[in-house]
């Protein structure tokens, strides 16, 4: 709903920080706390299975992987 907006935002020129300042003063006092890093990370693009699969296949190791090959302690 909102993602429309804020795209046209940062097209205009705004950074991550002003739109989630933006979002924080609604005019009614009723806006979101939100930071500019957290938002943006939000209407980051998801990535597809198979962008995931093409990870595998290429031998990079996917997000959670690095977990498996961590020293016991």
């Amino acid at each position: 709903m909102l993602r429309a907006e804020i795209e046209q935002l940062r097209a205009n020129g705004h950074d991550w920080n002003d739109v989630a300042e933006l979002l924080k003063d609604d005019g009614q006092g009723g806006g979101i706390t939100i930071k500019g890093s957290t938002l943006k990370s939000f209407l980051a693009a998801p990535k597809t299975s198979s962008t995931r699969r093409n990870r595998k296949e290429k031998g990079q190791p996917s997000k959670g992987d690095n977990m498996h090959n961590m020293p016991e302690l």
